[in-house]
């Protein structure tokens, strides 16, 4: 939902999931996009082909993965 639509839609979905993160405790968001995961999370777990490569505070993990793709 977050890649699809206008603007205007891809606000009030990225609003929505904000709203179920805030009232739910868990949602698992699973995205290639650094933006929405930086922008919806506060924990990230990155897997590669299956196997768990980091598992920690968003910025760390997105920081590590950013340096391998270098």
């Amino acid at each position: 939902a977050l890649s699809v639509g206008d603007r205007r839609f891809r606000k009030r979905s990225e609003d929505r999931i904000r709203e179920i993160r805030d009232n739910a405790g868990t949602v698992f968001l699973v995205s290639h996009s650094m933006g929405s995961i930086r922008d919806t999370c506060q924990r990230t777990i990155w897997l590669n082909k299956g196997t768990l490569m980091m598992d920690g505070p968003t910025d760390e993990v997105i920081e590590a993965y950013e340096a391998t793709r270098k």
